[in-house]
């Protein structure tokens, strides 16, 4: 999904089926922090990087929902505000974060990924939607990490 000189993200999506109408599908991420340990590098995920989920979410929903609102109203050919089970915007712990990188340098976006009924009906399949970093969500990413952050252009 992204990488630095510092950190490797790698993201992944599953299938599973067990029977019944459908299968389901479902994200992971995985991030890897090169200095960590030593030198020695150590797992991660990406959520990691900032205070905490609830900090990220308080700083980043307003553009994350808009966002989403904007691909579901594509997907949906309405306004994503209409009478709807899946009107309301899931929280970052409902969510697989991942970060981006434009320049392979330093992290400027941050992707969401929602899993089928996370944000939408089975039928809309999986929502994938980013934001930039910005300078709000940039004080709520670690001090011990910002400087792998950038201001990302919207």
């Amino acid at each position: 999904a992204a990488e630095t000189p510092r950190f490797l993200i790698l993201m992944g999506e599953r299938f599973t089926y067990t029977g019944g109408a459908h299968g389901n599908s479902m994200f992971e991420t995985l991030m890897w922090d090169r200095e960590a340990k030593e030198g020695e590098g150590a797992p991660m995920l990406p959520v990691d990087l900032f205070v905490d989920p609830v900090a990220l979410e308080n700083t980043a929903f307003g553009e994350y929902c808009g966002a989403l609102n904007l691909v579901r109203s594509e997907r949906r050919g309405l306004d994503a505000s209409a009478v709807n089970p899946f009107e309301d915007c899931p929280s970052v712990k409902d969510l697989v974060v991942t970060l981006g990188s434009s320049d392979g340098q330093r992290f400027d976006g941050i992707f969401f990924h929602a899993a089928p009924y996370v944000a939408g009906s089975f039928a809309e399949g999986p929502y994938e939607f980013a934001i930039p970093v910005s300078p709000a969500i940039l004080e709520v990413v670690k001090p011990e990490y910002r400087d792998a952050f950038a201001i990302g252009a919207g």
